[in-house]
């Protein structure tokens, strides 16, 4: 009998939960969503606004909304820990204590009127069988649309294979790199300093050592984690040994490679930081284990909860020193630490991630299911897809207030620096780091360069990255609520394989820009023309960085328009372009 079923019955006490519990606590003036929010926050206070939206399985971008209203309604505070200005963290108010105290009443007062009538042990049974069913349809997947079966299964099978495939080439491509490296004779990379050092005084090979030094790292990673050390990390010790004897092998492979003269050894050492930079990328690409050295990084990070990046610098000074203190007591001299192991700790990293920006098609044809594609989220076929214009613009054009205007002449939604806040929300960081750092570079090769920490670990991307992706994620959601105007953020980008979406360029004459920030800003006309010239040369580098396309080139928008013609004119002509998008 339908009504019966087990869907029917678990549809209809969730319903009329949610019906009553909104009836008991209307008196309180509360909307939907922040019951859920006081309720999590009553034994979680001090919650980043990420794990919230994960425990109370609401989207990034609805949170941000309900958090901005209980702000405003006194409920809640944002404050930031540690002084880190980076993450902000949310906390009941003492007005925000008293109402998630009635709420907890009239959650307690509903369980009661629930489960009267039934025993307690037939009500721990249930909680019991309940509680197998929620770790079945949320921890499963369920509610993820993740589907069932035998062909999903060897699907992901499949995948696992492939992608283990490619990490073991990448791990060969790295011990080839090594090896090169090293037969050039100035040093070579942080990592395999130490084992380098100790093969040159003691009668075990590169390779030996490597497996040993990966072996005392994984026991330090077993000491840092304790608990949370899990069997992917035990993962690392067959890895570990196969990668010694990669090594072992590629060092006898170049058996021919010994450079007399400098230029050669110099050659050779770029060659090799070339082939390790790949290897690094081919194991990044793969994603599915971690080499002890990086996985060490980690550890530490997950257990003291410190900047990823700056970890892993440390990590690989601490590294080089060591080695070169060992050469000392071992040999008397420095021996196996050169200019050769600075070169690859400031290049290797860095090729690592040039072949992740120039081969990023490369995931997304591998592994098509893997979810890595987030430039559209949207069905193509349907009718019913919002309208949005993007906008992108020059510093001083007037973009945020036209965008506004067209907005309100629309009856369209209009986000900006709501992207912002919604991105601080799903990444953990503080708007203002946001702010401060999204649709700005000064230098993509430098922004590689210091980054190249980040390259051996996806699951650490660099700070800006994240933002990115986040601010990507953000806009794709936002585009698939309701017609929208979106400010900048590469969002003609991001959107470009939407239906319905007018991707829009404005620019002015740069003395009409300099008035406009002199009048807007209170800046003088020196300082006014400096900041417009170093804001677009930010946008254009930022631009050109995420999405491989110069910033401002007419063919990638549908409309380019001259501000300084006037606001009606720039809107009337959207306006009117409008009609064709449609």
């Amino acid at each position: 009998m339908y009504e019966s079923s087990y869907h029917y019955l678990l549809m209809s006490n969730h319903l009329s939960l949610q019906k009553k519990i909104m009836a008991v606590l209307k008196p309180l003036g509360l909307s939907t969503g922040q019951p859920k929010v006081l309720d999590h926050l009553r034994y979680h206070n001090g919650a980043s606004q990420k794990d919230i939206a994960h425990a109370c399985h609401i989207e990034p971008a609805s949170l941000t909304s309900i958090l901005n209203r209980m702000e405003k309604q006194h409920m809640i505070e944002r404050k930031n820990l540690n002084g880190n200005r980076r993450s902000f963290h949310i906390f009941l108010t003492d007005y925000g204590m008293e109402l998630s105290e009635s709420i907890e009443k009239a959650f307690l007062s509903l369980e009661q009127e629930v489960f009267s009538g039934i025993s307690n042990a037939e009500k721990e049974q249930f909680l019991k069988i309940f509680e197998k069913l929620y770790k079945n349809y949320i921890i499963g997947g369920f509610f993820n649309g993740e589907e069932h079966g035998y062909k999903r299964g060897v699907n992901h099978i499949m995948e696992k294979l492939k992608r283990y495939i490619i990490f073991f080439i990448g791990l060969y491509i790295n011990s080839l790199g090594v090896a090169l490296i090293t037969k050039a004779s100035l040093g070579t990379s942080p990592i395999s300093s130490i084992p380098y050092v100790l093969s040159l005084n003691f009668p075990f090979t590169l390779g030996n050592f490597t497996i040993f030094f990966s072996l005392l790292l994984i026991f330090l990673q077993l000491l840092i984690l304790r608990k949370n050390f899990k069997l992917e990390h035990v993962l690392q010790i067959p890895i570990s040994i196969l990668f010694g004897y990669f090594i072992d092998w590629s060092m006898i492979l170049l058996g021919f490679v010994n450079p007399s003269f400098y230029l050669m050894k110099i050659i050779y050492l770029l060659i090799g930081c070339l082939i390790l930079g790949f290897g690094v990328y081919t194991e990044v690409l793969a994603n599915v284990a971690m080499l002890p050295g990086e996985s060490f990084v980690r550890a530490i990070v997950m257990t003291w909860h410190t900047e990823f990046g700056v970890t892993k610098i440390c990590f690989d000074v601490s590294m080089t020193v060591i080695a070169g203190v060992l050469s000392f007591v071992f040999a008397g001299k420095l021996d196996g630490v050169r200019e050769g192991t600075v070169i690859a700790a400031l290049l290797v990293g860095f090729i690592a991630r040039l072949f992740g920006r120039f081969l990023s098609f490369v995931e997304p044809t591998l592994f098509p299911d893997s979810g890595t594609n987030t430039d559209s989220d949207t069905d193509t076929d349907s009718t019913d897809t919002p309208i949005v214009i993007a906008i992108a613009r020059e510093y001083g054009s007037g973009g945020h207030d036209l965008g506004e205007a067209l907005a309100k002449r629309l009856g369209f939604d209009f986000y900006d620096n709501e992207i912002i806040q919604m991105a601080a929300g799903s990444t953990g960081y503080d708007p203002e780091f946001i702010k401060n750092n999204d649709e700005q570079m000064r230098s993509s090769l430098l922004y590689d360069l210091i980054n190249q920490v980040y390259s051996h670990a996806p699951q650490n991307p660099a700070p800006k990255d994240n933002i990115f992706a986040a601010e990507s994620k953000v806009i794709n959601e936002l585009a698939s609520k309701g017609n929208c105007v979106v400010i900048g953020r590469c969002a003609d980008y991001i959107l470009r394989d939407r239906p319905h979406c007018m991707r829009i360029f404005l620019h002015a004459p740069a003395e009409y820009r300099v008035k406009r920030i002199m009048r807007t800003e209170n800046l003088s006309h020196d300082a006014a023309l400096t900041k417009a010239i170093q804001m677009n040369r930010k946008r254009s580098d930022n631009y050109h960085y995420y999405t491989h396309q110069p910033w401002g080139l007419s063919r990638n928008y549908h409309l380019t328009l001259d501000t300084s013609l006037g606001d009606d004119f720039v809107l009337d002509s959207i306006c009117e372009g409008l009609k064709h998008i449609q």
